[in-house]
């Protein structure tokens, strides 16, 4: 069981490492400054789009890596209680 449990934790870990990098890049700013139009709203709409993106793929990534934790700690407590 432990060597099955590190293997998921380490899957689980690479996931959310790299669900955290590719979402961590910063929000993207909106266009301020400018009176609105057409086109800036536009824009502004691309930007609460990628936004939640980034915003969900971080949330992922932190509850995979919980998850990468959770199941090693049980993979531990499993080969020492048996």
């Amino acid at each position: 069981m432990s060597e099955r449990s590190t293997l998921i934790s380490a899957i689980l870990g690479l996931a959310a490492a790299l669900l955290l990098f590719f979402g961590t890049y910063g929000l993207q700013p909106y266009a301020g400054g400018v009176f609105n139009s057409e086109q800036v709203e536009a824009w502004n709409a691309r930007v609460r789009t990628n936004n939640k993106r980034r915003t969900a793929a971080q949330r992922l990534g932190l509850v995979l890596l919980i998850a990468s934790f959770a199941v090693q700690i049980v993979g531990v407590l499993w080969s020492g209680l048996i």
